[in-house]
């Protein structure tokens, strides 16, 4: 049995075999680039090593320059010397024997010229081998440099890979901006919606109704709770699963010390709704699920009305222990205490029907009591109408040419009442 090459592929692929290759490519372009940078650090140690003996060569050179200049000066001194003491010492008779320097005086100061000039001229090779050297290894590093930054070579090539990488996270940078800058969009279509529910509500404008209850306002804040009621549910765990809340089932959210109302259907993961204290934000851990639902359970309490499927937690409290208990839905029967705007009330009815429906699991952290609202039947009604703009004089006009003959009484009569409702035609009233 012959197995392709495709086989070979589909067995041996893996999903992280792209980032193993990635990885590979750049230990070997840290490898290459590592290599190019120890060439360079050595090329450049050996150039300031030149350098350094080059400086060496050239103090020394000017010492022994000065050295034997001092020598020469001072032979030169001595000769001078020497030539006064024969020329004080010798007879007039021998004055012009005498007239040139001695012949050993005169070797002395050959030689000692020779050695001069031997020494200066080895230093002079000296330092040109030096700069020779110097140059040498100066061109040597160019010529590695050169390609380094001209040819793709395989660290360069890497170079080029992280810079295209730079820029795509700084395109990631500006779609992350366009992001947000529709998540804004989306923020204001919520607090339009938020208003508009709470125009259905008859909730007030929400510098009424702050974050916190503050001192001295609490006959305020109950009014409006009052004409507002919601139910403390919590959102707890019941044999595993958290219990479902209905799809139009209203939470609310604060910020900016603003209070505004958003549904459940359009919570998302790390959205922040208030607490049943009304002072404590709770955060939505992951994103809501939609779920089918069979049975549902309708809570009446008041002028409150609450949905909630059967396994969900209600807060129940028992005014003569002072006390707050959990309850299913389910168990709850007329005439039990629960938690409406944050006080006592007795529920009126409790209805459970079979139903299909689409509830939300939602998970909040910290697990505390939330305040669940829910839509108010709405009245429709329609506002005040426009008024219209009188133009004076346009009465007279068309009473003159309905008065005058030939001018079409039936086409006159005709627009007269298409423009005029409620008048006859080829009549007028006020």
């Amino acid at each position: 049995m012959s197995v392709t090459h495709r086989e070979v592929f589909k067995a041996s692929w893996h999903p992280l075999l792209p980032f193993r290759l990635l990885a590979m490519f750049l230990r070997i372009g840290e490898r290459s680039a590592k290599c190019y940078s120890d060439d360079y650090a050595k090329l450049v140690t050996e150039y300031v090593e030149a350098f350094k003996k080059l400086e060496r060569l050239r103090k020394n050179r000017e010492s022994k320059l000065g050295e034997l200049q001092q020598q020469f000066s001072a032979a030169e001194d001595s000769q001078e010397q020497l030539l006064r003491v024969l020329w004080s010492n010798c007879q007039p008779a021998k004055r012009q024997k005498t007239s040139s320097m001695p012949r050993h005086w005169q070797l002395f100061l050959d030689t000692a010229r020779e050695e001069m000039e031997a020494c200066s001229f080895a230093e002079m090779q000296d330092g040109e081998s030096c700069m020779k050297l110097a140059a040498y290894v100066w061109a040597t590093l160019l010529s590695e440099l050169q390609p380094m930054y001209s040819s793709p070579a395989p660290w360069y090539a890497w170079r080029r890979a992280f810079t295209a990488l730079r820029q795509k996270r700084c395109g990631d940078g500006e779609a992350c901006g366009d992001r947000l800058m529709k998540q804004q969009q989306e923020l204001e279509t919520l607090r339009a919606e938020n208003a508009d529910l709470k125009r259905q509500r008859g909730i007030p404008a929400p510098e009424d109704a702050r974050s916190g209850i503050p001192d001295g306002s609490a006959g305020s804040v109950s009014s409006i709770l009052s004409q507002d009621s919601w139910f403390s549910v919590h959102p707890s765990r019941t044999n595993g699963e958290p219990g479902c809340f209905m799809l139009d089932a209203i939470f609310k959210t604060r910020r900016y010390g603003m209070d505004f109302f958003m549904m459940g259907k359009d919570l998302l993961a790390g959205s922040e709704v208030v607490a049943a204290d009304d002072r404590t934000m709770l955060r939505v851990a992951k994103a809501p699920e939609v779920r089918n639902g069979s049975h549902v359970v309708d809570l009446c309490a008041g002028d409150a009305l609450l949905q909630v499927t059967p396994d969900h937690r209600i807060v129940t409290c028992d005014p003569a222990q002072n006390c707050k208990d959990l309850r299913r839905a389910g168990s709850l029967q007329p005439g039990d205490i629960v938690v409406l705007s944050g006080e006592p009330v007795a529920l009126t009815s409790v209805e459970t029907r079979s139903e299909q429906c689409k509830v939300l699991r939602i998970v909040f952290q910290p697990d505390l009591p939330v305040a669940t609202y829910s839509l108010a039947p709405s009245m429709w009604s329609q506002g005040h109408p426009r008024s219209c703009t009188r133009r004076g004089g346009m009465r007279r006009g068309g009473m003159r040419r309905r008065g005058q003959p030939g001018t079409g009484g039936a086409a006159l009569a005709a627009t007269d009442s298409r423009s005029i409702p409620g008048t006859a035609p080829g009549e007028y009233s006020e």
